[in-house]
């Protein structure tokens, strides 16, 4: 059996094609420069179709930021960069397109799923994920089955208020966690404190804490701060068995983690201290192997 999996990113289009045993044996990166729906659904067949050249693919699973209905397919909310995105049922116009039974999940959820499969946290019953990249994603994994709420909202860990009347977020509200706490956040802080010299992106940002810069300093060790006092927050709320942290900011790890486990430990109870803390295993293909996942069910 052979299933494609897509992630879906605001610069890039992630593919591979995987078996039942989670082998990938194929993996394509696309970037692009127009991001509208129709653009995207164009890709998506693409791909599949560039796929079933070769292999007998029998499903398709997709990850793609927002608020998504699993059940339907619908696209309810989100800060996505994709124009048209919103009110699109993705599972009906993608099986439209390619005439394949399809699977669809918020890309965040489908890194943890993955992490779950094959990843940091097999084996686990319970699992906070947090997802750290352009923005903050989470969720929260039950006896291996991912809690939605009823908007498919619930542990957005990004959207929940770290200081009150802070800065306003995209999804309409103030102080959001995704403001403190992203890859975006963090050289954004930086140009705050320092509006002569702005830089564009994280990597910029690592490369002058690496050449000692003091705001840099600043502002990582208050990007560690701000995390800890989230983890500790949803630690309580849902009582996981483990945390997961992965996303692209977790490959700096080193840059940050020990500092973030030290406030973690100081915020938190000593039964929220206990909880192991972990770090994704498969990083930038944990989106894809949660999205295969989620494909395969769909055919055992």
């Amino acid at each position: 059996m052979f299933v494609v999996a897509i992630d879906t990113g605001c610069t890039k289009i992630a593919s591979a094609v995987v078996d039942e045993a989670g082998k990938i044996h194929r993996q394509d990166r696309y970037t692009r420069d127009v991001f509208d729906k129709d653009s995207t659904m164009r890709v998506y067949a693409d791909i599949v179709e560039g796929y079933r050249q070769s292999y007998p693919v029998s499903a398709i699973g997709l990850g793609t930021g927002g608020r998504i209905d699993v059940k339907t397919g619908k696209y309810n909310f989100g800060t996505t960069a994709i124009s048209g995105w919103e009110d699109t049922n993705i599972i009906a116009e993608l099986q439209s397109l390619c005439h394949l039974p399809v699977a669809v999940e918020n890309d965040c959820k489908a890194a943890m799923i993955g992490e779950g499969w094959k990843g940091a946290v097999k084996g686990y019953d319970t699992v906070l994920g947090v997802l750290i990249g352009t923005g903050l994603g989470g969720g929260y994994l039950y006896h291996g089955e991912m809690v939605y709420g009823n908007r498919y909202g619930a542990c957005e860990m990004g959207h929940s208020i770290l200081y009150p009347n802070g800065k306003k977020c995209l999804c309409g509200q103030y102080g959001c966690g995704e403001m403190y706490c992203s890859g975006t956040a963090i050289w954004q802080a930086y140009n705050d404190r320092n509006p002569a010299t702005p830089i564009g992106s994280g990597y910029e940002f690592f490369d002058l804490y690496r050449s000692g810069d003091s705001v840099a300093a600043y502002c990582l060790d208050r990007f560690c701060l701000d995390l800890a006092v989230l983890l500790v927050s949803f630690a309580n709320l849902f009582d996981p068995q483990v945390i997961l942290i992965g996303g692209g900011i977790a490959d700096a790890g080193e840059y940050w983690w020990s500092d973030m486990m030290k406030y973690y430990n100081l915020q938190g109870a000593t039964f929220v201290q206990e909880i192991p803390v972990v770090a994704s295993v498969l990083g930038n293909t944990a989106p894809l192997m949660g999205a295969a996942k989620i494909a395969i069910d769909l055919l055992t």
